[in-house]
C-alpha cells in the first residue's frame, strides 16, 4: 500500500486486491470518494506516487501511468527510463555520476513519455552533493564550495537560474551527509559536522524561506563561466603582461584541487608559478613581470582538473 496527501482533505491511496492494483481517492470527513484499476497492472510490486496541480502519475517498476484527480486515465508510458525526481509539468529528472570523470554530477530530463528533453546537464558538483526537486519546474544542488555550503537553482529545462546562495559558512570543519527538504514554503538543509582534529561529528540544519533560495535575482543575473585561457597583453611585452583566464566551476571539486598558472622558457623549464590555488568558478586576470628573465619565447599553461591550456608570448627587452 502507499499514499500521498492532495490537500487538506483528501489523499490517494493505492492498494492490491484480488490480484489487482488499485488507485482510491478518500476524503478524511465523507472516507472514499471514488476507486478504478490501474490499467493494465496486476503485479503486486511497490509503488510510487507524483503529484502535480491537475494531474498525478503513478510508477510502478518501469512503468509510469497518468490520472486526473477524478481518476480518470489519461496516459500510460512503459519501460520508462530510471528517474531520481519529479520536477513538475510533467518533467522527470535522472541524476548520475560519472565517475571516470572526478565523480562529477550530471542530468538528463525526460517528458512523460520518456523523450529525452535535456541531455548531461552539467551540475558544477561531486557526488557528496545533494539534488532534489524543490517545486514545480524547480530543482536545487547543495555542495560545499570554498569553505561554505552554497545552493543552486535549475529551471525545469536544466539552466541554472539561481546560483552560490550560502547556506552556512564552515570554519575548520569536515562535512558530510548533505541532504534537504522542502514543507509549505520553507527549505530545512542538514548535514553532518566534524571540526578538524575531532572524531565526532555532530548534525547542522539551516532552514530558510522556499522563495529566498530559489527566486531569481534579476539585478544579479547567473554568468555562466567556462574553461577559457586569453592571449597575453600586451604582447609582445617588456617587462609585464597580464594574463586573462576564466573556469566554470571550483576547483574544490577536483580531485586536485587547485588551479594553477605557470610560465615555462622556450626549453620547458619552469620559471615561474603565478596561481597555484583554489578557485571558485569566475573570471580572473594576473600580472607577469618578467624583469629578471631574459628576452625571448616563453610560454604559459593554465590547470584546473582536467583542463589543460598553453599560450605562447614573446618578451622583448
Amino acid at each position: 500500500m502507499n499514499y500521498s496527501i492532495i490537500n487538506d482533505s483528501e489523499f490517494l491511496v493505492i492498494f492490491y486486491a484480488n490480484s489487482q492494483n488499485y488507485i482510491a481517492k478518500y476524503s478524511k470527513n465523507e472516507g472514499k470518494i471514488t476507486q478504478t484499476e490501474i490499467v493494465g497492472n496486476n503485479l503486486n510490486e511497490n509503488s510510487s506516487i507524483y503529484l502535480d496541480k491537475d494531474y498525478f502519475y503513478i510508477k510502478i517498476l518501469n512503468t509510469i501511468y497518468k490520472y486526473d484527480y477524478n481518476l480518470n486515465f489519461l496516459l500510460k508510458t512503459e519501460n520508462f527510463p530510471y528517474f531520481t525526481s519529479y520536477l513538475g509539468q510533467s518533467k522527470f529528472l535522472y541524476v548520475f555520476t560519472d565517475y571516470e570523470f572526478y565523480y562529477y554530477e550530471y542530468a538528463i530530463i525526460y517528458d512523460e513519455n520518456g523523450t529525452e528533453l535535456q541531455s548531461s546537464i552539467d551540475l558544477g558538483i561531486n557526488d557528496k552533493g545533494k539534488v532534489d526537486a524543490v517545486k514545480s519546474g524547480q530543482f536545487i544542488t547543495f555542495f560545499v564550495s570554498n569553505n561554505k555550503l552554497v545552493a543552486n537553482t535549475f529551471n525545469s529545462d536544466g539552466e541554472k537560474v539561481k546560483s552560490n546562495f550560502v547556506v552556512s559558512t564552515l570554519e575548520n570543519t569536515h562535512v558530510r551527509d548533505l541532504n534537504f527538504g522542502v514543507n509549505d514554503d520553507k527549505i530545512m538543509f542538514t548535514w553532518s559536522g566534524c571540526k578538524i582534529n575531532e572524531s565526532s561529528y555532530d548534525i547542522y540544519t539551516a532552514i530558510y524561506d522556499l522563495d529566498l533560495v530559489t527566486d531569481i535575482n534579476e539585478n544579479n543575473p547567473t554568468v555562466n563561466f567556462t574553461f577559457n585561457l586569453e592571449q597575453n597583453y600586451p604582447n609582445p611585452f617588456n617587462p609585464s603582461t597580464v594574463i586573462k583566464y576564466s573556469i566554470p566551476r571550483s576547483t574544490e571539486l577536483y580531485s586536485v584541487p587547485q588551479t594553477t598558472l605557470k610560465i615555462f622558457d622556450i626549453l620547458g623549464r619552469e620559471v615561474a608559478t603565478l596561481i597555484n590555488t583554489k578557485q571558485s568558478a569566475g573570471s580572473y586576470e594576473v600580472e607577469f613581470n618578467a624583469n629578471n628573465l631574459s628576452s625571448g619565447i616563453y610560454y604559459y599553461r593554465l590547470q584546473s582538473g582536467s583542463f589543460t591550456e598553453t599560450k605562447k608570448m614573446l618578451l622583448i627587452k
